[in-house]
């Protein structure tokens, strides 16, 4: 089969893909397929940023062998049935995950605590002391895990760009900010006993 053929078929494309692994072949579905694969993830994650990622992680996951296609039923279908899967995993990755501040909004943070001290003068506490806490709490983390955090939420960096820097792929990165995030759950008393 020549991969440079315009006549070539795409479901023969994929199955090189699949089965041998093949580079040359990836980047011919990835240049068509791609920008209909982030679009399809962005409609439902309605995230870009983590859309452009996943998105990746599909032809990535093609690449690995791991994957099974029989020659029938078109490329994009099967394409879209892989997005599917990875879009269900991330919402999943979200409902676990806790929902945290940007360091970028502890001003804003500490703006609401003024405001309520009228209200509830035990409930003040300042932006600095916050910073204190998340950063103590944080800092009781395994070190790729601490990194994980320090990159994807105090740099607010995107997946990719936080995996490129963690030198590691965005899968494994993922797992080791929800690894964080369940660490984080354990000490989640010490947090709330300091505010």
């Amino acid at each position: 089969m020549d991969i440079n053929s315009i006549n070539t078929d795409e479901r023969l494309i994929l199955r090189r893909i699949v089965y041998q692994q093949d580079k040359k072949a990836l980047a011919i579905l990835y240049i068509k397929y791609y920008p209909q694969v982030k679009r399809y993830i962005t409609f439902h994650i309605g995230c870009v940023e983590d859309a452009e990622d996943l998105a990746q992680e599909v032809f990535i996951e093609l690449l690995k062998g791991k994957s099974h296609y029989n020659g029938h039923g078109s490329v994009k279908r099967y394409l879209i049935g892989m997005a599917s899967k990875f879009i269900f995993h991330y919402h999943e990755w979200r409902k676990r995950s806790i929902k945290t501040i940007p360091i970028v909004s502890i001003d804003k943070i500490k703006h609401i605590y003024d405001k309520q001290q009228s209200i509830d003068p035990i409930r003040k506490i300042s932006a600095k002391e916050l910073k204190k806490v998340m950063e103590d709490t944080t800092a009781q983390l395994p070190p790729k895990a601490r990194e994980a955090i320090r990159l994807r939420y105090y740099n607010s960096l995107s997946l990719k760009k936080s995996a490129e820097k963690a030198n590691c792929s965005v899968h494994t990165f993922s797992q080791r900010v929800v690894d964080a995030k369940k660490n984080l759950r354990k000490h989640k008393k010490i947090f709330e006993d300091k505010l």
